[in-house]
């Protein structure tokens, strides 16, 4: 992903981007605040606890009034109907993909940390980040656009 986004930035001309591969819980950022913090498809990888820690980290790294993306695999169904959407869901992956994709997912459902986007969302704001756009695109992957809100202030955007 790193090589891919490093290759896309200089396509486009962007020549003051950091690309880093810190681990969440033990990266301690030494450089001024930065503007941009992006992460994607990593932090379902930990459990909530340690996805709160994650994202207050992040917070640490940016600017007030900074902006985080976060996109991962955070659900946004109702969870009476997991059943259902894990189903169909397996079944689009198993027509498209064949049954290795298939064994795979299921083991992603079972052994990772994926959490709901109210328990994101809250973490995010209790982080200090104002939760200003999520795209909720086919209730397993979502994506949050976040700014740092400043000490003192409740209600940046």
């Amino acid at each position: 992903m790193l090589s891919y986004a490093k290759k896309k930035a200089n396509a486009q001309g962007i020549l003051n981007t950091e690309f880093v591969r810190p681990r969440f819980l033990t990266y301690r950022h030494q450089v001024p605040p930065v503007d941009v913090v992006i992460t994607q498809l990593t932090i379902h990888y930990l459990p909530d606890f340690w996805k709160q820690v994650a994202i207050i980290g992040m917070a640490s790294y940016l600017k007030d009034g900074g902006k985080l993306y976060l996109r991962d695999f955070i659900y946004s169904f109702d969870s009476h109907e997991y059943h259902c959407i894990f189903e169909d869901y397996l079944t689009k992956i198993r027509e498209a993909s064949g049954e290795g994709s298939t064994k795979y997912t299921i083991s992603h459902i079972k052994d990772q940390f994926s959490t709901f986007d109210w328990v994101i969302e809250g973490m995010l704001e209790r982080a200090g980040f104002n939760v200003n756009r999520v795209d909720r695109d086919d209730g397993l992957t979502a994506s949050f656009l976040c700014t740092k809100i400043p000490k003192g202030n409740t209600n940046y955007s």
